[in-house]
C-alpha cells in the first residue's frame, strides 16, 4: 500500500544524509573538493552500505546519528561552542534509540568529551570540560529515557501499548 511504500524512502534518504553530511565535514575543515568528493564517493559504494540503504534495516540510520554526532562533537573540540555540543548530544541520543550498537558507540564519543575535560590545562577548563560532559550525558539520558521506560515496563504487556490503564499500573501510576 501507500504507507509501505513511503516507509521504504526512508533508509534512502538516510543514506543520502549521510553522504551530505560526509562531504560537508570534509569541506569544512580543509580538504579540497576533489578529495572529498571522491573519499564521500568511496563511502558511497562500499557494498554493505549500499545493500543496508536498499533494505530496511536500521544500520543506515545508526550510521547517519553516530557520523553527525562525532562530526560534531569534532566542531565541538574544534571551536568549543555550546550549540556544537548540543547537536552532537542530540545526534547520539537518537543513536541510542537506533540500535542497542549505538549506546556502545555513544560511550565513546562521551568518553571522548571527558578525556577532554581531564587533559584540560586549567582549573577553569577542567570545570568546564566536566560541565559539558555532563551537560552531553544529560542530553543522552533524556533522548534515551523513552525507549527505555517503553523496553522495561512496557513492551511485555499483552496489548502493548493499547490500554492505558495497564501501562500506568506497571509504571506505578495512577490507573484512569
Amino acid at each position: 500500500g501507500q504507507v509501505t511504500d513511503g516507509v521504504t524512502v526512508l533508509p534512502a534518504l538516510f543514506y543520502v544524509a549521510t553522504l551530505g553530511i560526509v562531504y560537508t565535514g570534509l569541506r569544512r575543515y580543509a580538504s579540497r573538493r576533489t578529495l572529498a568528493l571522491a573519499l564521500t564517493l568511496g563511502l558511497a559504494c562500499v557494498p554493505n552500505i549500499l545493500f543496508w540503504s536498499q533494505q530496511f534495516y536500521a544500520e543506515i540510520p545508526l550510521l547517519y546519528y553516530v557520523v553527525t554526532s562525532s562530526l560534531f562533537l569534532f566542531f565541538y573540540f574544534q571551536r568549543p561552542q555550546l550549540n556544537w555540543l548540543l547537536i552532537s548530544a542530540a545526534m547520539a541520543g537518537f543513536a541510542t534509540q537506533t540500535k542497542i550498537e549505538g549506546i556502545l558507540l555513544v560511550a565513546v564519543s562521551w568518553a571522548a568529551v571527558a578525556l577532554s575535560a581531564i587533559i584540560a590545562a586549567t582549573p577553569a577548563a577542567r570545570r568546564r570540560g566536566w560541565a559539558a560532559a555532563g551537560l552531553y550525558a544529560a542530553v543522552i539520558a533524556a533522548l534515551y529515557l523513552p525507549w527505555f521506560v517503553f523496553r522495561h515496563f512496557l513492551a511485555h504487556l499483552p496489548q502493548g501499548l493499547s490500554y492505558w490503564d495497564d501501562g500506568a499500573r506497571v509504571l506505578k501510576g495512577l490507573a484512569l
